[in-house]
């Protein structure tokens, strides 16, 4: 091939001052421009995805222990006819989930019962996780985990096959410390615990109608991780999740508050134990929170010691006033119930320094003892999932947990037993000696 020569060039330099020649060089230059433009557009996507990649889990779910030992608010002998009262007798076609799982965080899964018709630890977790396992209980419901758009999710709100409230069951079953590689069977095959979480992570947003239980879930399974993007590009930190618990006004929400007062005691208690979690302004903030609640508690209580769904009031309720320690359940005893029990619940995870004084919290343990012990069979099953918040504080103010109380108190049990059915000894033949001087 010969060189460039002189005419060559001549004749490109003639091109390029030619009309074709300058639009060959505006889209050579456009052309440039576009390849930068999309080289940053694809980086800066390439970050925004990593800043957006979901957080990591721990290997296993934090479990908080109790925290107070006090015998003056129950003693042991309630405290086991109480659990006894409500031992998980599910073992009925068709029980309702929202019992399976409110059952499930109450006993844990090691739980193993005296009573034939009480499921066990590990078979309720067997119908939440395991579909095989639900369809036997369930052999005409829809399937209780499906296939979502995110990814394998918990049926909802759509009876009693179904969850009660969004990611309820995801941090019931969290609240065991259940591990992220716990296998899991759905519909489609083999999975793990982690799916679901990471399906409950795609799909949340500061928005939401309903975020207690995802903000528990989130709180003992993403800690040391204390920042994400969500998949609406919103920055979630537990300074924000905290706020977003105290911003309501109280008693709104499920259970009249209670349940979002729970998920702020948990972050307080995981970021006090575990791995600080909150800026100090957002930890001081959640304190003062706390200790105006406690107060208003303090002022609302009943005599008798109940609470009710207005307790925020600062008075007791006429409602209240009137129904008091009734053994007759209506609507009325059913709110105090809910208020009752749930409240004790979460007090029992809160700071000392925020707790009302100790007549309070004794008058009401007594309360939910008392009430327990009136309940007829048919109306403690109807009303299984509040009663078993009360009776899961009780056990926590004894610093115990339901199930490991209970096995103790078998053992005890048998141990008595045998001595009472074990026959009196022979009297001997072998005189004793008698005592010199005699």
């Amino acid at each position: 091939m010969r060189a460039a020569g002189k005419g060559d060039e001549n004749k490109m330099a003639r091109f390029y001052r030619s009309d074709w020649g300058r639009i060959f060089l505006f889209a050579l230059a456009q052309a440039i421009v576009i390849a930068g433009v999309v080289t940053a557009t694809s980086q800066r996507w390439a970050m925004r995805q990593a800043a957006r990649a979901l957080p990591p889990l721990r290997e296993q779910a934090i479990v908080l222990p109790p925290l107070y030992d006090c015998p003056w608010m129950v003693t042991e002998e309630q405290l086991e006819a109480t659990l006894r009262k409500v031992f998980p007798r599910y073992r009925v076609p068709e029980p309702k989930i929202n019992h399976v799982d409110h059952a499930l965080r109450f006993w844990g899964p090691d739980a193993v019962f005296d009573d034939p018709q009480a499921l066990s630890g590990a078979e309720m977790r067997d119908i939440l996780l395991n579909h095989e396992c639900f369809m036997k209980v369930w052999p005409t419901a829809p399937p209780y985990l499906e296939q979502g758009k995110e990814g394998l999710t918990i049926r909802t709100q759509e009876g009693l096959s179904t969850a009660s409230h969004m990611d309820h069951s995801l941090a019931s079953i969290s609240e065991t410390g259940i591990r992220r590689d716990y296998p899991v069977i759905s519909p489609e095959g083999p999975t793990t615990f982690q799916e679901l979480f990471e399906t409950s992570l795609k799909e949340f947003s500061l928005d939401q109608m309903e975020y207690e239980w995802s903000i528990l879930a989130y709180t003992l399974f993403l800690p040391p991780t204390t920042s994400w993007i969500t998949s609406e590009g919103q920055e979630v930190n537990f300074d924000i999740l905290a706020e977003r618990l105290m911003r309501e006004t109280l008693p709104a929400g499920v259970c009249f508050g209670n349940h979002r007062l729970h998920s702020l005691v948990t972050i307080l208690r995981v970021d006090a134990e575990v791995t600080p979690l909150l800026r100090d302004k957002t930890r001081k903030l959640c304190m003062r929170f706390l200790t105006l609640v406690c107060q208003q508690l303090t002022k609302s209580q009943h005599p008798y010691g109940c609470w009710d769904g207005e307790w925020v009031n600062g008075q007791p309720s006429k409602a209240s006033l009137k129904k008091g320690d009734s053994a007759i359940f209506d609507d009325t005893l059913r709110d105090q119930l809910v208020a009752t029990g749930h409240a004790l619940e979460w007090l029992a995870w809160a700071p000392e320094e925020v707790l009302p004084p100790r007549e309070v919290l004794t008058r009401a343990a007594q309360w939910f003892v008392r009430t327990i012990e009136k309940m007829e069979p048919d109306k403690l099953r109807e009303n299984y999932a509040y009663a078993s918040h009360g009776a899961h504080a009780l056990a926590l103010w004894r610093k115990t947990e339901p199930a490991p109380f209970m096995k103790t108190r078998l053992k005890i049990s048998k141990v008595s037993e045998a001595v009472t059915a074990q026959p009196p000894a022979a009297p001997s033949e072998h005189k004793s000696p008698k005592p010199e001087g005699t």
